[in-house]
Parts: structure tokens; C-alpha cells; sequence
């Protein structure tokens, strides 16, 4: 699971992208966790799109977790949710749509704050 906190922008998306696509080859599904997002602009919604072209591609799944109210309505109104349709979970699904119980979840926390840089966090 990867954990974004801060903003996705024009400043960031690419070193979101960057970390998630070194991710893909490793696993069969990729949790984005929202929760602490603040921000996504067009970069960013290019990003996510782009993330989830790249995993689809490599038989991984992406799925996006924590949406709140106005990121959920960006989607809807750039007609992404549909593509996104089953991809996108609230807090409750999180262990389900992530791994089996049986198994630890790893969790990074990426921070994408322009004045920091990218900051990366075991969780």
C-alpha cells in the first residue's frame, strides 16, 4: 500500500510515478491510499491514469482507497470514474482489497509536498 500525503501537482506526479511503476514488477496489486491527500490537479490525474495503464499492462492491479468527497467528484466529472469503477474502496476495504489476512501489509507513506521533496516512509 502507498500512502500519499500532501499534494499531486505538476510538481510531484512524476515522482509519484516514478516510485509506484518501480513497485508494479513486485506485486499483483497496488493500494493508493488518499487519506492525507490534499490536492490533485490535471498532472496528477494523468499520473494515477498513467499508473494504472502501466499496471494493467504488467497484470498488477491499482486501486485507489480513501477518496475524499471532492476527489471522488473530480473523477466523476473527468469521467474517470468509470474507468475506475471497483478500483475505488473506502477505509473498510483496505486489508480486503490489498492482501490476504494471513499476510502483513506494507504500507509506504510518500509525502508530496513540493517544499520537501518526495519523502518516503516504511510504514
Amino acid at each position: 500500500m502507498v500512502r500519499c500525503i500532501g499534494r499531486i501537482s505538476s510538481v510531484t506526479s512524476s515522482q509519484l510515478q516514478a516510485a509506484v511503476r518501480e513497485l508494479i514488477p513486485q506485486t499483483k496489486s497496488i493500494v493508493l491510499d488518499l487519506t492525507d491527500l490534499g490536492h490533485m490537479d490535471s498532472s496528477g490525474l494523468g499520473a494515477i491514469v498513467g499508473l494504472y495503464v502501466s499496471a494493467k499492462r504488467q497484470g498488477c492491479a491499482l486501486r485507489l482507497i480513501n477518496l475524499n468527497q471532492r476527489l471522488k467528484e473530480l473523477f466523476r466529472i473527468t469521467k474517470l470514474a468509470k474507468i475506475f469503477e471497483g478500483h475505488m474502496k473506502t477505509c473498510s476495504a483496505t486489508r480486503r482489497i490489498s492482501e490476504p489476512q494471513n499476510q502483513q501489509v506494507s504500507t509506504l507513506y510518500m509525502c508530496l509536498q513540493p517544499s520537501c521533496g518526495l519523502c518516503f516512509f516504511p510504514g
